[in-house]
């Protein structure tokens, strides 16, 4: 399941390869100049070669026919011709080596200035790139996890609200914080998001090391590579566990009060004392997620307060006690002891879930 370890990674990497590509193009260049220009200059001496080669037998042969002064002149004019060429020839070459020589200083500084450019954009990437994950691990929880789960990386705001080190957690799925609170439901839907290449968004609340319960707000964001195929998934969280909790404690009031506004409805429409008090109490326990309770009212015995019930659930256990209980029932139980569970809430003035 972090908002960049591996992101930043995949945007330095990204630089790095651009760079490569980029300076790649000058040693290209030059590497094509240089092969041209061995080509023209082999292509041109073995043509002048060729060409000085069969002069000279040429004029072998004729010295050996000719020996009229006519020839003589001849050959020298033909020789001063062979002349002329070389000088072009090496003018030519000259000339080749002079732009070869342009071609290999003008590819040199592009490759010089494109690697520098492209050295600098990637310091500049990953200054960006660890000033921004600082910033993250000061603000957010960060784990990162591969396409099934195994945690990759984790931040140290993960290490002191899981209570878990990143040693424990590396390569461990990432249920090892699972709490158990979500229905399978919950977890398709999270996992069809993420595998549509979706961010997902929402809150989930985790068990800490110590068995204890935290509630996030969490974004995983889909981390792809060049090609669009999924490699990872960032999960960045924000702890919102004392927001969830206010909550919670406002939703119970809630349904107290709205229970209570319910009872007095059925009790001023006729309903007997002992139904309405059954009723409320199954609403009361119904809204707090309670197994057990009471609704009670407080007499005091001289100074000493008591508490009598109007309604309690079945807190019988064997068959004898079962049957005081449903004797007991309707006349209401009295606890003159408020040392146990049921005089807590006079002593406290507070509810027990």
């Amino acid at each position: 399941m972090s908002q960049e370890k591996p992101n930043i990674s995949i945007l330095q990497e990204s630089l790095k390869s651009e760079g490569r590509a980029s300076a790649r193009l000058p040693l290209q260049v030059l590497v094509f100049a240089l092969a041209l220009g061995n080509i023209l200059v082999l292509i041109a001496s073995l043509y002048f070669n060729h060409r000085v080669l069969h002069s000279f037998a040429d004029n072998t042969n004729n010295e050996i026919t000719l020996r009229d002064p006519a020839a003589l002149e001849e050959q020298r004019i033909q020789a001063e011709k062979t002349l002329g060429a070389l000088g072009t020839f090496e003018s030519l070459l000259s000339l080749a080596a002079l732009i070869l020589l342009s071609t290999m200083m003008v590819a040199g500084y592009l490759l010089a200035v494109g690697i520098r450019r492209k050295e600098k954009a990637i310091i500049s990437a990953q200054w960006q790139a660890k000033r921004f994950r600082s910033t993250l691990d000061q603000a957010a929880i960060i784990t990162v996890t591969d396409l099934h789960g195994r945690i990759i990386d984790v931040n140290q705001a993960f290490e002191e609200i899981s209570g878990y080190s990143r040693e424990e957690v590396l390569g461990k799925n990432h249920r090892i914080i699972n709490s158990g609170y979500h229905p399978p439901s919950f977890w398709q839907n999270f996992w069809n998001t993420l595998k549509s290449g979706q961010v997902f968004r929402g809150e989930i609340c985790n068990r800490t090391k110590d068995g204890l319960l935290y509630w996030v707000e969490t974004q995983v964001i889909p981390q792809k590579d060049s090609l669009g195929n999924i490699v990872e998934y960032i999960a960045i969280r924000h702890e919102v566990t004392e927001r969830k909790l206010a909550e919670e404690k406002t939703h119970h009031h809630r349904a107290v009060i709205d229970s209570i506004g319910q009872i007095q409805r059925s009790f001023l429409e006729g309903g007997s004392a002992q139904e309405t008090f059954d009723y409320l109490l199954s609403v009361l326990l119904r809204s707090t997620g309670s197994e057990y309770g009471y609704i009670g009212e407080i007499f005091y015995s001289g100074d000493k307060p008591f508490l009598k019930t109007h309604a309690i659930t079945d807190i019988s256990w064997d068959e004898e006690t079962k049957r005081l209980f449903d004797e007991k029932r309707k006349f209401g139980f009295e606890f003159h002891n408020m040392d146990t569970l049921f005089g807590h809430v006079i002593t406290h003035n507070e509810f027990v879930i």
